[in-house]
């Protein structure tokens, strides 16, 4: 039995949405899988495993971001080549995704699933995957700056993101942005210390 079949069944979102009850559900259960995490790949992996799980993505990828560059930590889900889940220096500059970057910026996040929306084609200019029909990204942010983005995308066969998804994934992203700067801060400051 592996770690994740020990935990309850993740929030369902509801007909009408996701409802008050299923968001403190899900802020509840990311705390509970983001406990004990120390390394910021750790903290990564397991919200990256969460949001996947909770939003039924085909894949969600973690992201810091800093200098005005993205370095990718972890993907899960469907990957195709040459993708890896742990990549390894893959640092590019946020000037290749300046319509995403700016809605990260100014609004928390987007989603679209309109194949001709400028946003899609930063992804497809990225990473091409013709399975992909549905894009969100989140920002996670923390004292106010952007640190970074968890990114998602869902396939042909299923339901394509909308704002109720966003919002909740937004309110998500708070908590899982100070898991991983407090992880981060951790790492600083073991690093700066004498040895010997």
């Amino acid at each position: 039995m592996s770690p994740s079949d020990s935990y309850e069944p993740v929030a369902i979102r509801g007909r009408q949405g996701w409802t008050p009850d299923a968001r403190l559900h899900a802020a509840s259960q990311l705390r509970s899988r983001l406990q004990g995490k120390v390394t910021v790949r750790d903290v990564a992996k397991a919200g990256a495993e969460y949001f996947q799980e909770l939003l039924d993505a085909r894949t969600v990828s973690i992201s810091m971001h800093e200098d005005e560059q993205y370095r990718e930590l972890v993907n899960v889900g469907y990957l195709p080549p040459p993708d890896s889940w742990y990549p390894a220096d893959s640092v590019y500059p946020d000037s290749l995704f300046p319509l995403a970057t700016q809605d990260l910026h100014e609004y928390g996040g987007y989603f679209t699933s309109d194949l001709d929306d400028p946003k899609y084609q930063e992804f497809v200019g990225s990473r091409h995957d013709p399975e992909v029909t549905s894009i969100m990204g989140i920002a996670i942010v923390t004292a106010g700056s952007l640190r970074g983005e968890v990114f998602l995308t869902r396939g042909r066969e299923q339901k394509a993101f909308d704002r109720d998804d966003l919002g909740l994934a937004r309110d998500l992203a708070t908590s899982f942005g100070g898991a991983m700067q407090t992880a981060a801060r951790k790492a600083s400051a073991k690093a700066r210390k004498p040895t010997g």
